[in-house]
């Protein structure tokens, strides 16, 4: 039974993993195994943090922990420290994590255990990471790579990897590309094709949330095609809506509808209501978006996902998920009341209308709701900030700025008080577009002012872009901070979470730079990024620049000219300086 639930948890069937986890203790109850208890106790406890139950996880895993001392097993010790430190950092209590995984380490040290080592040094960086403490996350990384390949463990090599790769796209590094490369080489040398898709996927879905479009696309193409070719249609299915979302998130949501259509259908035909899930997720997302979507579209797909979780609700379906569920049915509720209002003064449309009106708001308010209830009780404190922002956003939009500004307060309180900057930042931006809602610009500019920092200190230029967008509403464009509300490197946000939609602040319009000043700072800009001057004729890809570089020098760009939206593919549609000094003069003198 330790098996078959080991077997559950690796395929990511939380309830099932639970439910053999149980048979287990109960044999080994009858059986009065000392031994196997323990150990079922620590993967029982691993069952629970999957099911979003931490501190009966905590409870199962300090008995087990007691029982491996009782047999001086520290092996025993170091997976119980393991699953320990997992429910605490999903319960976003980070430090408390950092130091079981250091006693874990201590520990593995003593009984010579190289690879138990080594995984919890991975385990560390993995939340060093998301803490942006890149110097130690590097370390430990390093760390944990020696160990493996000193004792040939290509597949903890290929982990590492794996977070390395994360870190770098990060921190914008130029051995992303290469590291990518390197992650693929280690399952393609083993023959593993469907770790080789896998790998393939997962590197295609962190380029696409940093903005890299072309290796996005093309590696997630390659995924698509060996899951083809070794016939895993889940596999095919689930890389299919990855790719449903680069699609839309960089311009194409017609062609992101039709993959994503297609990726749902296919999960049908294999009869996969978790896939289904996700597919009917997608397409709302995907729906949502401004330019292109379906708002109503996006409402009923959002719908149908939510009513799947609902009938699943003991199967497949965890707490986490009906959260999840309930915040997209919010979102979309929302987006639909936006678009079927349009621009129009409520007042004026006629009784009928409005009750519809009424009605969408309603139901979208009370999913939001709802999700934040189903958070609290839950023991992932950032799940429930991320359920508040939903609701102050559903209710910033419907111009209740009382329920507004108490979610957002109470989910920037959760955000400080759990250490996540980049959630931090989001709701800055949430409590300064309700100040702004309230006229209140003093203190939405401070917050704003204040996100803005943490998103540039994070090097979020997503981030960056929803922060200026916001002073933008207030002060105008100008030289000074303010920027366009353009997406930029992932999904384009939905037409509903804009200032825009919220707030009528009229704004300026400052006098654009000029020409010589835009080509003077381009030849400077491209000149740090390829370590040369450039002729303003010469092909940018050509005098060294890449698909990684051209992002981050398209980010720098921006800072001298905010204001102006500049695509993800700028270097590829503007091959030259003197190309591009010209689109982007062009762009200005329109502003």
């Amino acid at each position: 039974m330790l098996t078959v639930a080991s077997i559950h948890l690796a395929r990511e069937r939380p309830l099932d993993a639970l439910r053999s986890a149980k048979e287990a203790q109960q044999l080994c109850k009858r059986l009065g195994d000392s031994q196997a208890m323990a150990k079922t106790l620590v993967l029982l406890a691993e069952a629970n943090v999957e099911n979003d139950e931490q501190k009966e996880a905590l409870t199962l895993v300090k008995e087990a922990r007691e029982r491996h001392h009782v047999l001086k097993d520290l092996g025993g010790e170091v997976e119980s420290l393991r699953v320990k430190a997992k429910a605490e950092n999903s319960m976003c209590k980070r430090n408390e994590a950092l130091a079981s995984l250091r006693e874990g380490v201590e520990l593995a040290k003593r009984i010579d255990d190289r690879v138990k080592e080594a995984t919890l040094l991975l385990e560390t960086a993995r939340i060093e990471l998301d803490m942006m403490k890149m110097e130690d996350c590097e370390q430990h990384l390093h760390e944990a790579q020696s160990i493996f390949r000193d004792v040939q463990h290509w597949r903890g090599e290929a982990d590492v990897l794996e977070v390395l790769l994360r870190e770098q796209i990060q921190v914008t590094s130029r051995d992303a590309v290469g590291t990518a490369d390197e992650w693929r080489a280690l399952f393609y040398d083993a023959t593993d094709k469907k770790g080789e898709a896998r790998c393939l996927r997962e590197a295609a879905r962190m380029f696409f949330l940093a903005g890299y479009e072309q290796d996005a696309d093309a590696r997630g193409q390659e995924a698509l095609a060996l899951f083809q070719e070794i016939q895993d249609q889940t596999g095919e299915a689930q890389t299919m809506l990855l790719l449903a979302e680069v699609h839309a998130g960089f311009g194409d949501v017609r062609r992101g509808v039709q993959t994503a259509e297609e990726a749902l259908q296919l999960f049908k035909t294999i009869e996969d209501p978790k896939g289904q899930y996700d597919g009917l997720s997608t397409l709302a997302r995907v729906q949502m978006l401004e330019e292109g979507g379906d708002a109503e579209a996006a409402a009923t797909a959002a719908e149908k996902a939510y009513q799947l979780v609902k009938r699943s609700r003991k199967g497949w379906a965890t707490r986490r998920i009906e959260v999840n569920a309930l915040k997209l049915l919010a979102e979309a509720g929302v987006a639909k009341l936006v678009a079927l209002a349009g621009g129009d003064d409520v007042e004026e449309k006629s009784e009928e209308e409005q009750e519809v009106l009424q009605n969408i708001f309603e139901k979208a308010h009370r999913a939001a709701e709802m999700a934040v209830d189903r958070a609290a009780d839950l023991d992932d404190r950032r799940l429930e900030a991320g359920a508040l922002r939903t609701l102050a956003n559903a209710s910033l939009v419907c111009s209740n700025s009382e329920t507004a500004e108490e979610a957002a307060r109470e989910g920037l309180k959760i955000a400080q008080e759990v250490g996540d900057k980049a959630l931090e930042a989001s709701m800055l931006c949430i409590s300064a577009e309700v100040n702004m809602a309230e006229n209140y610009m003093g203190k939405a500019s401070e917050q704003a002012k204040q996100a803005l920092a943490i998103f540039r200190d994070l090097r979020d230029a997503e981030g960056e872009e929803y922060a200026k967008s916001i002073l933008d509403q207030m002060y105008g464009t100008s030289r000074g901070g303010a920027a366009p509300a353009a997406a930029t490197g992932t999904a384009p946000a939905p037409a509903w979470d804009t200032p825009a939609m919220v707030s009528s602040v009229a704004t300026a319009v400052a006098t654009g730079p000029s020409r010589e000043f835009i080509m003077e700072g381009l030849k400077n800009l491209s000149k740090n990024i390829v370590g040369d001057d450039i002729e303003m004729d010469s092909p940018l890809m050509e005098a060294g620049m890449d698909s990684l570089s051209s992002v981050e020098f398209r980010n720098q760009v921006r800072n001298l000219v905010p204001g102006i939206n500049l695509p993800a593919s700028m270097v590829f549609d503007y091959p030259s300086l003197k190309s591009m000094t010209d689109f982007i003069h062009t762009k200005t003198s329109e502003m």
